[in-house]
């Protein structure tokens, strides 16, 4: 009797309060879908699937393409005044088109999400949606003038090389065809004291007598014995895919030694 007594005050109890907690997903919830296939033109796409996400990603795979790609939002799900949430633009209009996949990424619950392409010139690109109803990157990539990019890492050391003074372009490092060279920090000692001129480094598809400047670093009296270089997190330069690493010196009355970090990919 006491015993029913007891399950009879707690559905009293409940049928008053009686709350849960919501303990998480059983599983993540994610999608997936096709936006634009070899996309020649300004576009807009239909608003995306939305199944309460919160993490977005555009895959944008460009074929000499230059135009912007952007990911956009709307509160009621009319984009009478949309929000651009990403946006990512490839290759500069008086420049070559951009080639080659790219993530574009950004974070929010919106109650509607769709994609955009403006500022088409020329090439093609394919787009691809996906989202998960989990955390994202506590910050968006890094923004350059061909769209988001990722923290470079080198992992690949050049030197120490000695250089004397007055040395015409030689190579450092050649180029992995097909993949970037990416610099992300040099430095430079020197073996006595300095005098005016310059040290280059160059960019060259053969002969590294035939480069372009790609940095180049002015030594005077008063350049100090040790010199660092360090870049961003996008790196100190770059060259294009398969251009060689070439140095040069001029008349600076003494020696230097480089140690070169980079990567290629």
């Amino acid at each position: 009797m006491k015993r029913l007594l007891l399950i009879v005050a707690l559905y009293a109890i409940c049928a008053l309060r009686c709350e849960a907690q919501f303990i998480g997903y059983v599983s993540i919830q994610t999608t997936q879908q096709n936006v634009f296939t070899n996309q020649a033109a300004n576009a807009v796409s239909a608003s995306l699937t939305n199944l309460g996400q919160g993490a977005h990603f555009l895959v944008i795979c460009n074929n000499a393409f230059v135009g912007t790609v952007s990911l956009e939002s709307s509160s009621d799900g009319t984009f009478a005044a949309p929000n651009s949430i990403a946006s990512a633009s490839y290759a500069l209009p008086a420049g070559p088109g951009d080639t080659g996949c790219h993530t574009l990424q950004a974070g929010g619950y919106y109650p509607a999400v769709r994609a955009r392409i403006t500022n088409f010139s020329t090439g093609t690109t394919t787009v691809t949606y996906s989202s998960v109803g989990g955390p994202i990157s506590f910050a968006p990539a890094a923004l350059n003038s061909q769209g988001p990019t990722s923290p470079i890492a080198c992992d690949f050391e050049i030197g120490p090389s000695a250089i004397s003074q007055n040395t015409a372009a030689s190579s450092l490092q050649v180029g992995i065809a097909g993949q970037k060279l990416y610099v992300c920090a040099i430095t430079i000692s020197f073996n006595a004291a300095t005098t005016a001129g310059q040290i280059q480094f160059l960019s060259s598809s053969g002969s590294c007598l035939a480069a372009t400047q790609a940095f180049t670093l002015n030594i005077t009296a008063s350049t100090p014995q040790i010199v660092h270089l360090i870049g961003g997190p996008g790196g100190l330069f770059r060259l294009a895919p398969g251009q060689q690493l070439c140095v040069a010196t001029g008349a600076i009355t003494a020696q230097s030694l480089l140690q070169i970090s980079f990567t290629q990919f």
